[in-house]
C-alpha cells in the first residue's frame, strides 16, 4: 500500500516535460518518501486532519498540470507526500521493502521516458538517497505520535499557499499574476524563434548569420549587463533586421520579487543607447514573473512574453536532440525559446545552439512551420517610444 500510494503521485508528475531526465524522477521520488513518512509518522488522523490531507492532495494534482520547472516540480511532489501520508496505513510498515518497489517502478518509468539521456549514476544515487532517508525517518517510528489538528491546519495551509505563489510564479504558461503572452494564434501556421541571455559576442553574431542564410528573423532578449558590454552586437541585430527584446539587467534568481522591478528600465535604457530602440518585449529571466512586475511591464508599454517550446538547451550538448525536441513541441503559434548565451555572461559556449539551429529551422518548414519574427507573430509593435 504504501509503495502505491507513493508512486502513483509520482507517476502524475512524470507526466510533465520537466521529468524527461531520470534524476528529475529520483528528485521527485525522494521529496515525496521523505514527505509522506513525515506526514503519516505526524499528521493528525481525525477527520480534520485526514479532510486537510485530501485538500492538499487536490491541490497537488492541480498544481501539476503547471508543472515546468524542477523547483516547482519538488515543491508539488512535497505537497502531494503531505497529503497521501496521512492515508497509508497506521500500522508499521517494512519501509526498505516498500520503497524498494516504489523505486524499481520510477525507475521502469524513468528509463521508458528518458533513454536518450539516462544517467544511472545519478538515477541510483538518488534511490539510494531516498533509502536512507527512509530507514533514518521510518525506523522506530511510532505511529501514535500527531501533531494537533490546528498546528497541522496552519502549516498545511502556508504550504498550499506557497505551492500555488511558486508554480504562479515560475510557469511560463500561468497568467494568475497577470497579462502575459506565450504562443501566438493557433489557427496560424507561424512560429516564432527567440533566443535568451546575449549578446554573447561570436555566438550571437553566428545565430543571427544563420537566421539570415535561411531567409528568417529572430528575437533576441538581451540582458542588460551584456549589451553595456557588446552594444556593437545589439547595433548589428538591430540593423540586420532581428528583433532586440528585454531580458531584465542582471539575470537574478531572485530580483523578480522586487515589487518596483528597476531592472526593467536600466535594460531599456541600455538597449536604446546602445542601438537607438527601446523594446516593446519583456522576456523574465527563467519566465519568473510577479503581479508587480506585470504591473512595471504594462506601464512602460511594454507585452510580457515568455514561450510554448523549450529543449532545455542550456543543460544539453546534442544539437540532434535539441533540434528534435524542439520541431516536436512547435505548432501553429509557438513561441520557441532557444540560448545563445548564458545568464549575460560573455563567453560562455553556445556551440550546441548554432548547431542545433540549421536543423530547427529545416524541421520546422518540413512540419509546414514558416518562421516569422516574434511582432509579426503576435500582430504588435516591435519597440516602443517610453525610453
Amino acid at each position: 500500500m504504501l509503495a502505491g500510494g507513493l508512486v502513483l503521485p509520482v507517476l502524475a508528475l512524470a507526466g510533465s516535460p520537466v521529468y524527461e531526465a531520470p534524476l528529475m524522477c529520483a528528485g521527485a521520488l525522494v521529496v515525496t518518501v521523505i514527505v509522506a513518512l513525515l506526514a503519516w509518522r505526524f499528521a493528525a488522523r481525525g477527520a480534520a486532519g485526514m479532510t486537510i490531507a485530501a485538500v492538499l492532495v487536490v491541490v497537488a494534482c492541480f498544481l501539476a498540470n503547471w508543472v515546468s520547472y524542477p523547483g516547482s516540480g519538488f515543491v508539488v511532489a512535497g505537497l502531494l507526500g503531505a497529503g497521501i501520508g496521512p492515508f497509508l496505513p497506521r500500522q508499521r510498515v517494512d519501509v526498505p521493502l516498500a520503497l524498494a518497489g516504489c523505486a524499481v517502478a520510477v525507475a521502469v518509468l524513468s528509463i521508458v521516458r528518458a533513454l536518450d539521456s539516462v544517467s544511472a549514476a545519478a538515477l541510483v544515487l538518488a534511490l539510494l538517497t531516498a533509502a536512507a532517508l527512509a530507514l533514518v525517518l521510518g525506523a522506530g517510528a511510532r505511529a501514535d505520535r500527531r501533531i494537533s489538528a490546528s498546528i497541522l491546519t496552519g502549516v498545511a495551509v502556508c504550504y498550499a499557499l506557497f505551492s500555488i505563489f511558486w508554480i504562479g510564479s515560475t510557469d511560463p504558461h500561468v497568467t494568475w499574476f497577470g497579462a502575459l503572452t506565450w504562443h501566438g494564434p493557433r489557427h496560424s501556421n507561424e512560429v516564432a524563434l527567440t533566443f535568451d541571455d546575449g549578446p554573447n559576442g561570436r555566438y550571437t553574431l553566428e545565430t543571427a548569420n544563420i537566421l539570415q542564410a535561411h531567409g528568417v528573423e529572430g528575437a533576441f532578449f538581451f540582458v542588460g549587463k551584456a549589451v553595456v558590454q557588446e552594444p556593437e552586437v545589439v547595433r548589428q541585430l538591430v540593423a540586420s533586421g532581428n528583433l532586440v527584446g528585454n531580458h531584465s539587467y542582471y539575470h537574478g534568481a531572485f530580483s523578480y520579487l522586487d515589487p518596483r522591478y528597476p531592472e526593467l528600465t536600466q535594460t531599456n535604457h541600455a538597449i536604446y543607447a546602445a542601438a537607438g530602440v527601446c523594446p516593446a518585449y519583456f522576456r523574465p529571466p527563467h519566465g519568473t514573473h510577479t503581479p508587480f512586475m506585470s504591473h512595471v511591464a504594462t506601464d512602460a508599454g511594454m507585452t510580457l512574453v515568455t514561450w510554448d517550446a523549450s529543449a532545455r538547451d542550456w543543460v544539453d550538448t546534442d544539437a540532434a536532440r535539441v533540434a528534435r525536441r524542439i520541431v516536436d513541441q512547435s505548432k501553429g503559434g509557438s513561441i520557441i525559446d532557444l540560448h545563445d548565451g548564458s545568464d549575460g555572461n560573455i563567453g560562455v559556449d553556445r556551440s550546441v545552439v548554432v548547431r542545433a539551429l540549421p536543423l530547427i529551422i529545416e524541421g520546422l518548414h518540413a512540419k509546414g512551420l514558416k518562421v516569422v519574427r516574434l511582432d509579426k507573430l503576435l500582430g504588435k509593435p516591435a519597440y516602443t517610444s517610453k525610453c
